[in-house]
């Protein structure tokens, strides 16, 4: 069966699950560019790897709250906001403060 996000997965994490609610391809720039920052940046550190780690244990059950919630494409527009934010710092080599941005976004929807 689909996930929320339509892929086979049953499940997927919150940035392909906004911008797939926003109609926005798999390759998509806001896509493309935080994977480059998770494989890039994030994924070269212990403590990188760690957040990664995390994330990935906790994104799924919250894209799965926000698809049974009745508010989901105000709550997907704030993380469109959040992950606009979070590029702007990326492009700006600014990984801390994008790190910051993140983490504050994911535990606002915990």
């Amino acid at each position: 069966p689909n996930g929320p996000c339509g892929y086979k997965t049953g499940w997927c994490y919150l940035t392909t699950a906004c911008t797939s609610f926003m109609g926005k391809a798999d390759d998509c720039y806001e896509l493309s560019r935080l994977r480059w920052f998770r494989d890039e940046v994030l994924g070269k550190t212990k403590e990188g790897r760690l957040l990664i780690s995390e994330y990935y244990r906790t994104a799924p059950a919250i894209v799965e709250k926000i698809e049974s919630s009745r508010n989901k494409k105000s709550q997907y527009e704030y993380i469109y906001s959040k992950i606009m934010a979070c590029i702007d710092m990326v492009n700006s080599k600014k990984y801390a403060t994008a790190i910051e941005i993140y983490k504050g976004m994911v535990e606002s929807l915990n």
